[in-house]
């Protein structure tokens, strides 16, 4: 007799084949299960012969459900790829750097002292105790979570160099240096940033057969960079892979109707756009009351991006701290934008918000927004649009 475990997320689809088996006298069905993880458990428990599962399903899909390494082997991997390659070199270099007062001592102690050293080895410790696996393990399960169990894709920003995130090891003339100057894809050209930038593709190029890859070019200002940039990936990469570009001028994205013909997405950077459309470095205090979230002409600018854009507008998405602001969020959704990227921490809030928006009230919210004239107006509508029921 050969014991059978059914597994299928659809329950009429599940009930048929089970009544096919039963019609068989040598098969008996010990066990039924809608998703993969209940399938996985109910293999544990029954021990079955066989198992048929469908191929995708939520949660764990068929295949998957079956482990490619054991739990031990998972462990030492995620040790060897994240903390252990720390450890090797920063075990070493971080407390002799506290010691010396490379870059600081902890807590101002006194370097090259006894006092420092024990600070120093209990800084160490703390950066590389328990935390930053407790920060490891909440960005891999929120890319876990979405990319296996939801299926979506897994969006890689290339290598992306600006004014406010520049490495230490790469230094830049000051022309090169300020939130104009050369950053994004306009240093691809460069070395080392052409280096590495070919070391991602490579990555990538291992990646993109078994997984949904999209990649962003950073940075990206007219449509003839776009074209060159976006050929020479699909000229390195033998698998096809979704490519998309981050729009952060307000000339890049007034032009992401011609953009949308050469790629597949585009990502609106309102952390970048806003200091160009403003005038406004965002690195310096005094300025800071130039970069205002809620200033009408901010969504004038984006509701003429929608406009140019039309019906592809589901192929942009916004980008930056703008949409996480209080009250912002259906402002957008009134615009007609669809797409945010948040960070983890705010998919909650993303939803509570877009759950309890109206369409309609969302569109009348933003075209008044529009037509405000001054930025006390359109944080007063929003305060009151906060408070109001939803239908």
């Amino acid at each position: 007799m050969t014991t059978i475990v059914v597994a299928d997320d659809h329950k009429i689809v599940r009930q048929g084949v089970v009544k096919l088996l039963e019609e068989r006298e040598d098969f008996t069905v010990v066990g039924e299960a809608s998703d993969g993880e209940e399938a996985v458990q109910m293999v544990l428990e029954k021990q079955p012969d066989v198992v048929i599962m469908d191929i995708w399903m939520p949660r764990l899909g068929g295949i998957d459900a079956r482990p490619e390494f054991s739990t031990l082997s998972w462990f030492s991997m995620l040790f060897a790829a994240g903390m252990g390659i720390g450890l090797m070199f920063w075990s070493v270099a971080e407390p002799t750097a506290y010691y010396t007062n490379w870059y600081g001592t902890p807590l101002n102690a006194p370097s090259k002292t006894p006092q420092g050293a024990n600070a120093a080895m209990g800084a160490t410790m703390f950066h590389w105790g328990l935390h930053p696996w407790a920060i490891y393990a909440v960005v891999g399960l929120s890319l876990a979570f979405f990319t296996y169990n939801k299926g979506l894709p897994l969006t890689i920003r290339l290598f992306d160099v600006a004014a406010s995130k520049r490495p230490s090891w790469l230094p830049l003339p000051p022309v090169d240096a300020g939130v104009l100057g050369r950053q994004g894809v306009r240093l691809y050209a460069d070395e080392p940033v052409h280096g590495i930038y070919r070391a991602q593709l490579q990555a990538i190029a291992v990646l993109a057969p078994e997984f949904e890859i999209r990649i962003l070019l950073p940075y990206v200002a007219d449509l003839k960079e776009l074209q060159y940039w976006r050929n020479d990936i699909k000229r390195q990469l033998a698998c096809p892979v979704t490519v998309g570009a981050m729009a952060e001028t307000p000339a890049a994205a007034l032009q992401l109707r011609e953009w949308l013909e050469v790629v597949e997405f585009v990502a609106i950077g309102c952390n970048d756009l806003m200091q160009c459309l403003f005038g406004a470095d965002r690195d310096q205090p005094e300025l800071q009351r130039y970069l205002d979230p809620y200033a009408p002409a901010l969504y004038r600018f984006l509701r003429q991006v929608a406009d140019t854009v039309q019906d592809r507008l589901d192929a942009v998405q916004l980008c930056g701290v703008l949409p996480q602001l209080p009250g912002i969020l259906p402002l957008l959704m009134g615009l007609g934008y669809r797409a945010f990227s948040v960070e983890a921490t705010m998919l909650p809030y993303l939803w509570k918000t877009i759950a309890g928006t109206h369409s309609g009230e969302a569109r009348m919210l933003a075209e008044r927004a529009c037509r405000a004239q001054s930025s006390a107006a359109v944080r007063e509508l929003l305060g009151k649009h906060a408070g109001s029921p939803r239908t």
